[in-house]
């Protein structure tokens, strides 16, 4: 009886073991940047501009982004480590604005470092995707 319940055990701890094996498999490793845009498409100079990552807490400012121009970081293999973003500017009619975006992730196809694009259109309209 001893041999049969010992036996289980050793199964079980077994299928967990393998479990564990499989779903680190599936764990990919972060997104890495070389530069992360934002683009102004509002048709109006905008001003006071922050991104914030959450949960990092990573950010990036801009005082002004003129009508259809970009400000633009440069990285060097930097990981995504943002799930979220939010980001906040002045509008050319002096409204705060305030969006909140989920982050999107890559395809384990995709190979090769990222840009992170945030584009602020017109009424408030704001994306933001990665292009390889």
């Amino acid at each position: 009886m001893a041999a049969i319940v010992r036996g289980r055990v050793q199964a079980s701890v077994f299928g967990l073991l393998v479990a564990a094996v499989l779903l680190a498999g599936c764990v990919s490793a972060p997104v890495l940047l070389r530069s992360a845009s934002i683009a102004n498409a509002s048709g109006g100079d905008i001003h006071d501009v922050r991104v914030s990552h959450e949960p990092t807490r990573r950010s990036a400012m801009a005082s002004t982004i003129l009508k259809d121009s970009a400000f633009d970081l440069g990285f060097e293999g930097a990981p995504l480590l943002g799930e979220h973003a939010i980001i906040t500017w002045t509008d050319r009619n002096g409204q705060r604005q305030s969006k909140s975006l989920v982050i999107p992730k890559s395809h384990a196809s995709e190979s090769g470092a990222m840009q992170l694009l945030y584009k602020i259109g017109e009424v408030g309209n704001v994306s933001v995707r990665l292009v390889p």
